[in-house]
């Protein structure tokens, strides 16, 4: 699966970017996440992404993804992702 950029350029799906960009959320929430909540989300994010059968997604629907998977799992956490991201398009 590749992820369609804002800049329009193609990237292979690479899970450690959503690791990292959690972990930051967390971070800014003073919460902890073990390499087992990492796991549990990144493969959350790839359940939805298989059942809309794509090959190639846009970066801002990887985004609105994963702060689906996050408001399931950490509200305080998808609050931040969502701040920090808003901030960054802002």
């Amino acid at each position: 699966m590749n992820v369609i950029k804002k800049d329009g350029t193609i990237e292979e799906y690479d899970s450690s970017k959503i690791v990292n960009a959690v972990n930051k959320s967390a971070k800014r929430v003073m919460v902890e996440l073990t390499a087992k909540e990492h796991e549990i989300i990144c493969e959350n994010v790839l359940e939805i992404i298989d059942r809309r059968d794509v090959s190639d997604i846009p970066v801002s629907d990887m985004h609105n993804i994963v702060e689906h998977v996050l408001e399931k799992f950490n509200s305080a956490i998808a609050k931040s992702y969502k701040d920090y991201r808003n901030y960054k398009e802002d």
